[in-house]
């Protein structure tokens, strides 16, 4: 992945990765207790996160507590965006040519 990251960057694109596990993939639904508790404890000592989180419909709980999880980073004084948001900002950053 380092690599694939470095070259990125060469070629003019903006690389960013997933920094912080639910792990909401380790069952097809746990408890949101245990994922909040994974995106509280992963999140320590970091000034920005990009946590993963999966929206199979089979993952009700990470949906439900999703909101949960805005709430915790919030209160860490993290600015919470939304997926979209991170991908407009950083689609188009190839310059043309």
């Amino acid at each position: 992945m380092a690599k694939i990251a470095r070259e990125m960057t060469n070629i003019g694109y903006e690389y960013f990765d997933w920094n912080v596990g639910s792990t909401d993939a380790a069952a097809v639904t746990r408890p949101k207790q245990d994922i909040l508790a994974s995106v509280r404890s992963n999140s320590r000592g970091k000034n920005q996160i990009i946590s993963l989180m999966h929206d199979d419909d089979d993952k009700t709980t990470t949906v439900g507590g999703a909101p949960g999880c805005d709430r915790l980073v919030k209160k860490a004084g993290i600015r919470v965006r939304d997926t979209i948001e991170i991908l407009l900002c950083f689609s188009f950053l190839h310059p043309s040519g």
